[in-house]
């Protein structure tokens, strides 16, 4: 079941080329250094399949095991990330820049949250005793 859907955006250092601008093209994006999580996290595998639809390649600097290292990592211009919008809106990310990233094929990069349910059990705690 769908939680959440919301657009992936490039998060950068103030000091960044992307930061003043409004939008960035994937094709911009290669020769980043890029802060990502490891490959079989839902952030990562969302921003990969957003590479691969844009046949963009990047190269993944730094890997990291939660979304506060990857956002000092980010803070202090190590590299920048392609994550869900809602990373930009942590307080942690107060002094960040999210840039939009263009479509691609008229179709918006997006992250999507959601919830495997069982298909047998109900999820009322008092019904079913």
């Amino acid at each position: 079941m769908p939680l959440a859907r919301e657009p992936m955006v490039v998060l950068c250092a103030a000091g960044h080329r992307f930061a003043g601008r409004g939008g960035v093209a994937w094709e911009e994006l290669p020769g980043e250094s890029f802060i990502d999580f490891h490959p079989d996290w839902g952030p990562r595998r969302a921003a990969d399949e957003a590479f691969a639809a844009a046949g963009a390649r990047r190269t993944v600097g730094l890997e990291v095991n939660d979304v506060h290292s990857l956002l000092e990592l980010v803070q202090e211009g190590l590299g920048i990330a392609v994550v869900p919008h809602h990373f930009s809106r942590k307080p942690e990310a107060a002094r960040l820049v999210a840039v939009e990233v263009a479509p691609v094929g008229g179709r918006q990069a997006v992250y999507e949250s959601v919830v495997v349910l069982p298909a047998a059990r109900s999820l009322s705690p008092g019904r079913g005793r």
